[in-house]
């Protein structure tokens, strides 16, 4: 869901107790705010509501890095991965019947 808040340009705040490793790397594109507690919490609530511009230029390199930049090839590896979810959900439709 934070790609698709970053398209369309929508403050993204993880919320991270656990010392959660992001994999997808948004943590480490400064185009999100990751908190550790309430206090944290609070303080990004508050900045994003004053100026919710705050990190919109990284977000939209985000974007832009997550879709084109990658090769080129964002747009195919994400067909093939819906193909994939499809096929995944036919055989397990299949097995149920």
């Amino acid at each position: 869901m934070g790609l698709e808040a970053m398209i369309f340009d929508v403050a993204v705040l993880i919320l991270n107790l656990t010392g959660w490793d992001d994999p997808v790397g948004f943590a480490s594109s400064w185009a999100v705010d990751v908190v550790q507690n309430a206090e944290e919490l609070h303080q990004t609530l508050l900045a994003n509501i004053e100026n919710p511009e705050r990190l919109a230029r990284q977000r939209a390199e985000f974007v832009h890095y997550a879709l084109v930049d990658t090769e080129g090839t964002a747009a195919k590896r994400t067909v093939r991965l819906i193909i994939e979810l499809l096929g995944e959900r036919k055989a397990t439709k299949i097995q149920h019947v």
